[in-house]
């Protein structure tokens, strides 16, 4: 599935930047399957908030209306994701892929919970990778998530690009020896 910056015309008219969030939650999933050893799997996961609702019935599921942006402050809700777990160590989360939402980059609180989210991940030995797919606000995650992490080292220079995909090994982050958090377990 090609990066176009669907953010912004072409791209935003013909579909929403949730569908294809979801859509790449999705795609993600079916390359790694196809790929990962027969001791792991892989789940795509996705929390559409408050503007997600079942009808009475159960029958239906229904998307709510496009938001816009004065209402982005909920949908720091949103989360896009894809989890792989070890079956051989009784399902154990070791690696997260974790796509930044407009949400997760609408206000400092925001920004900090998606920041804190991974670095507890990187904490408890679960690899990430943040995928960051939104131009229309220019705050870098990943450079947040390292500054949190007490990390000097960040793959970009001064100014991030538009759009990124950074994977961070969890060993060097996880509670243990050599490490901010302690001895590497």
């Amino acid at each position: 599935m090609p990066l176009r910056d669907h953010f912004r015309p072409p791209v935003w008219k013909q579909a929403s930047w949730e569908g294809i969030h979801a859509m790449l939650t999705g795609m993600i999933t079916y390359d790694l399957s196809k790929i990962l050893p027969d001791d792991y799997a892989v789940e795509p996961r996705v929390e559409l908030g408050p503007y997600f609702e079942m009808d009475e019935a159960g029958a239906e599921t229904v998307a709510l209306p496009h938001i816009i942006d004065s209402e982005l402050e909920n949908v720091a809700e949103y989360a896009y994701e894809v989890l792989i777990f070890d079956r051989s160590s009784n399902n154990k989360l070791v690696a997260a892929v974790e796509l930044v939402s407009p949400g997760n980059k609408h206000r400092p609180e925001a920004r900090q919970a998606f920041v804190s989210k991974c670095s507890a991940l990187l904490q408890n030995c679960v690899c990430v990778s943040v995928v960051d797919l939104v131009t229309t606000r220019s705050f870098n995650l990943f450079g947040e998530l390292m500054d949190c992490l007490g990390s000097s080292k960040s793959p970009f220079t001064k100014t991030s690009p538009a759009t990124y995909a950074s994977p961070v090994a969890a060993a060097k982050f996880a509670t243990g020896h050599g490490s901010k958090f302690g001895r590497i377990r």
